[in-house]
């Protein structure tokens, strides 16, 4: 096992700097933490969690500098390799491990929360899918709106208080990605509240949305028992 020595280390890029740069083929380096390991035999994809989202990269064995068995979820590492085109990938782009450093450990390993696998899938799904938007209304439309709020002052609609709500937001698209952002932020009625308004605006979709809906449910009452 390898870890930090003090030497000095080359310089670490991120998501965005690969993504706007013309990295492909060419060798980089890249800190973050091990989120999740699939272990395929000679190949294995570590996925690793950044601030930015996740990056998704592949270990072969006898290429790689290391032993998979070394490495855990929730390691923190500095990693380099060769970017490679992979539309599959989170961010349309994985990286082929040539060497893994470890700089830390969990103390003890992390443990699975009911549901891990469905946020991991939402989580990314939502990186390599088409974004979701939940449009707001047109100035026109909440005009109408407005001036039939005023002509019916003993009897406002549904529809009516819907309008306001979305006006209350300041026009803000809600889309997955922002939900997927709340749930990294561990804020999870946000991410509740636009998973919600999304099932309602597309209802083909009410099955998927649906999951997504009781698991973030759980985890509300997962973090309120603490």
């Amino acid at each position: 096992m390898e870890y930090l020595t003090g030497k000095t280390e080359k310089k670490t890029l991120g998501i965005q700097d690969i993504l706007a740069g013309e990295y492909e083929g060419k060798e980089v380096t890249v800190n973050g933490a091990v989120h999740k390991i699939r272990d395929m035999g000679d190949v294995a994809f570590v996925v690793l969690r950044k601030s930015e989202g996740l990056l998704q990269t592949v270990y072969e064995d006898g290429v790689t500098d290391i032993s998979l068995k070394e490495l855990q979820e929730e390691d923190t590492v500095c990693v380099t390799g060769v970017v490679a085109k992979e539309e599959r990938a989170p961010h349309g782009f994985e990286l082929r491990l040539d060497q893994v450093k470890i700089f830390s450990e969990p103390a003890e390993a992390m443990p699975k929360l009911k549901g891990h696998e469905l946020i991991d899938n939402f989580i990314e799904k939502s990186e390599t899918d088409p974004v979701v938007y939940l449009k707001p209304l047109r100035e026109e439309e909440k005009a109408k709106a407005a001036s039939s709020a005023e002509t019916n002052e003993t009897g406002r609609t549904d529809e009516t208080t819907e309008t306001n709500t979305v006006e209350e937001e300041d026009d803000s698209c809600f889309t997955e990605t922002l939900a997927k952002i709340y749930v990294k932020q561990q804020r999870y009625s946000k991410a509740l509240e636009i998973i919600k308004k999304l099932s309602l605006k597309y209802p083909k979709k009410n099955a998927y949305f649906a999951d997504q809906i009781r698991f973030l449910e759980k985890l509300i009452i997962n973090a309120n028992s603490k």
